[in-house]
């Protein structure tokens, strides 16, 4: 999307958050952790990790798979990385 899409998005998407729940599949992970409460992150079909926006910035797994160094193989069938 371009810049001004995600704009109109984030004001759609806080405005109907006012009435109800909203349940969001995104990539754009700006826009993601600035209007959720809360965030599931998946991996390859299964739960990750789940949290506020912070703790989803702060999780390690989740920096390790998303931004870099991860391979496939490297988790366990909980989600948990292999030692």
């Amino acid at each position: 999307m371009s810049i001004e899409e995600v704009q109109k998005t984030d004001r759609l998407i806080r405005a109907l958050a006012k009435r109800m729940t909203v349940l969001i599949i995104e990539h754009d992970m700006d826009l993601i952790m600035g209007i959720s409460d809360s965030i599931t992150v998946l991996h390859q079909g299964r739960v990750l990790a789940e949290g506020t926006p912070a703790e989803i910035r702060a999780n390690r797994l989740v920096q390790e798979v998303y931004l870099g160094g991860h391979l496939q193989g490297e988790l366990t069938e909980s989600g948990e990385q292999k030692s």
